[in-house]
């Protein structure tokens, strides 16, 4: 950029929890050139340590002498700056205005610094609470949109098939991307325990992997050390690629930042796996017991039958092992009775039911009720 465009930058920064719509309109008429960088400075804390940069959205450019006066900015001229803080369902806002030369239609840097709730929110963190985390299961809307469409619907997560969709890693890597920069944790399902499948999710952005048929304390621990580098772990490294986010930097500050993030769920779903789920959750790096209750049924010899005193005990025996080494419960529930019953036993980590039934079952609804009318 030369002197003279510097001199007649005018520079509009946002500092808010999400970014702001990715256009502008100034100077009267459309933006253009918009364009979209995230980028995590430092160790993302709620306490405003960093910030998640999102330059985002604008240049006008405009030819000098354009513009009517009732179309000009109107914030004070000469490096003024203008700040104002407001506090609304906790988000903090604060708008800097700073520009140079008074000429018309001056060039237009809108910068949007967005708080790092996305990276703050780290699933992993998250399931150490007593809260509730909800999210759901992809198994068919491989969408660019959908980590939006998820975050707006107030999920924490969303559980990225592989183990029965064929789903490819080239897939999965548009997918975890599409939940960046969002407060939505992408864990990919592998479809079996292997090395370069759990690294690999890892690799291309995934916040945790969820592993099933985990059956033994042997097979808990393997898949603990796929996840994690050295010395906790055989997990290989490449940095500066999509995991942390195309950054450069410590390599040490990266390992300790994936620890921190990588969330690791083993899925108990056979009678051995319920018969060793305390040991299970007792190795380092598991976080998360999860039921998977079809195949446990299946393997139980009662296939479907939720409701049969043996699996009632195995769900209360996987829940009660989980707590007693300070790891959280989990199931994918098809229906709020199914969330209800077993968050009474203690289960904190509830994926409700899949995307496609929860597509069929809403124009389902809608085709019936139209039909009526």
């Amino acid at each position: 950029m030369t002197s003279a465009y510097r001199s007649r930058l005018k520079i509009s920064v946002t500092l808010t929890e999400m970014p702001a719509p990715m256009t502008s309109v100034m100077a009267g008429r459309p933006a253009l050139g918009a364009g979209i960088l995230m980028r995590t400075v430092g160790r993302a804390t709620r306490a405003d340590r960093s910030f998640a940069c999102a330059a985002v959205a604008s240049q006008a450019w405009a030819r000098s002498g354009e513009s009517s006066k009732a179309t000009r900015p109107t914030t004070p001229r000469t490096g003024a700056l203008n700040n104002q803080v407001s506090s609304s369902t906790g988000e903090r806002e604060r708008n800097a205005h700073f520009e140079g030369s008074p000429a018309d239609a001056l060039p237009t840097l809108i910068l949007y610094i967005v708080s790092p709730r996305y990276c703050d929110l780290r699933l992993r963190a998250l399931v150490g609470t007593s809260s509730t985390k909800i999210g759901t299961f992809l198994f068919e809307f491989a969408t660019p949109g959908i980590g939006q469409i998820l975050k707006a619907a107030g999920a924490d997560y969303a559980v990225l098939d592989m183990e029965h969709t064929g789903t490819s890693f080239e897939t999965m890597r548009m997918l975890c991307a599409a939940c960046r920069g969002l407060s939505i944790a992408p864990v990919i399902r592998v479809p079996t325990t292997e090395y370069s499948l759990i690294a690999r999710a890892l690799d291309i952005g995934a916040h945790g992997v969820m592993v099933p048929m985990v059956n033994t304390e042997e097979q808990a621990r393997l898949i603990a050390s796929c996840a994690h580098y050295p010395p906790a772990g055989h997990r290989g490294a490449a940095f500066g690629i999509a995991h942390d986010d195309y950054l450069p930097g410590s390599p040490v500050e990266k390992i300790a930042q994936a620890a921190a993030r990588t969330l690791i769920i083993a899925q108990i779903e056979s009678p051995q796996g319920v018969e060793n789920a305390e040991a299970i959750a007792a190795v380092p790096g598991i976080d998360v017991l999860w039921v998977g209750h079809f195949d446990l049924s299946n393997f139980m010899g009662i296939p479907g039958q939720f409701d049969h005193p043996d699996f009632e005990a195995a769900l209360s025996h996987v829940g009660r092992s989980a707590r007693a080494h300070g790891k959280a419960a989990g199931l994918m529930a098809g229906d709020l009775g199914w969330s209800k019953r077993v968050r009474e036993l203690g289960y904190s980590v509830i994926a409700q039911g899949v995307d496609g039934a929860h597509y069929q079952n809403s124009v389902a609804a809608a085709l019936k009720t139209l039909r009526t009318l």
